[in-house]
């Protein structure tokens, strides 16, 4: 499989992953703005909570970063632009492709050249985003980190000593209702421990750290009735593409196999069924010459989505 450096995403793309994503409390800037002067990039072990939403979190904090995400979602233009990187296959991808999981710890053929372009990323002073894990779970209790990540670690430890490693975490006020706050915590920089028979258990330590810093900070107090106030206006704002609604509803039942995708699926569903809705209004706008409808509806869209507070 062909690995290529995919180009960093712009500022932009990072403020979209804010507006997709959850409400980011106390932006933490993991990373230094300009890590291309370093002489390496950083490396920052992400805990895994909720799926790909866990990207645009941890990926809205810098728009300097590279991740490593899952190859499934590298298969369409749009998640190549949401999500840059280096991509790997889980053993579970293969086991699902091929029946069987074979090669190298945490690796197999076809992520060897992953891991390769890993170190390329580091080495040309871009922060890469790995998630040790390899999978996500809704909770505190972490899941066991693959063997793959040894594998990063001491190549990167072998080839580029000096390179910071950063652990990172989050936590979610309410995970499963998208523009959820979430609280990010950093622990870092350290350096890799020479003793490759120890890194598993010096990540999950880490990991374990920056996961009681998240949940230690507390989220800013808010009026209950500005809350409600704002949900009532919001909600109101998004009545002309109210099918949004019982679409993300069938699609979480459909679809969603655990908690750990419910936000992603809100998301999958709602945003086609949004633009669908803005497609028949600027029909009905061009049908009827009344073309205030089409900068009204979007304008009402988006602030409604901006209002709205789970």
């Amino acid at each position: 499989m062909q690995i290529e450096i995919v180009a960093r995403h712009s500022a932009c793309v990072a403020a979209l992953y804010r507006w997709l994503g959850f409400h980011l409390e106390r932006p933490v800037p993991v990373v230094p703005d300009k890590p291309a002067k370093a002489e390496n990039g950083a490396v920052v072990l992400a805990a895994h909570y909720n799926g790909l939403m866990d990207g645009f979190v941890y990926m809205a904090l810098s728009h300097q970063m590279l991740a490593t995400p899952s190859a499934q979602w590298h298969r369409t233009w749009l998640g190549r632009m949401l999500i840059p990187g280096v991509t790997i296959t889980r053993a579970k991808d293969r086991e699902r492709e091929s029946g069987k999981d074979k090669g190298e710890p945490g690796g197999g053929a076809s992520n060897t050249a992953a891991f390769k372009t890993m170190q390329s990323v580091v080495r040309a002073g871009h922060p890469l985003l790995f998630f040790p894990e390899g999978t996500s779970r809704l909770g505190r209790e972490r899941l066991p980190v693959q063997g793959g990540t040894a594998l990063l670690l001491s190549r990167v430890r072998r080839e580029l000593p000096n390179t910071p490693i950063f652990f990172t975490a989050a936590h979610y006020e309410q995970p499963t209702l998208w523009r959820s706050r979430v609280a990010v915590a950093l622990d870092g920089p350290h350096h890799i421990p020479e003793d490759r028979d120890s890194l598993v258990a010096w990540v999950e330590a880490g990991l374990l750290r920056a996961q009681e810093k998240a949940y230690a900070l507390p989220f800013a107090s808010r009026s209950a009735m500005m809350l409600r106030l704002r949900q009532l206006i919001g909600t109101c704002l998004l009545l002309p593409v109210f099918p949004v609604w019982p679409a993300t509803r069938w699609a979480i039942r459909r679809f969603a196999d655990d908690s750990n995708v419910i936000s992603l699926w809100r998301l999958l569903a709602g945003a086609p069924v949004v633009v669908v809705c803005w497609l028949a209004w600027i029909l009905v706008a061009l049908l009827t010459a009344q073309w205030w409808l089409i900068p009204a509806v979007i304008l009402s869209t988006l602030l409604g989505i901006l209002l709205w507070q789970s």
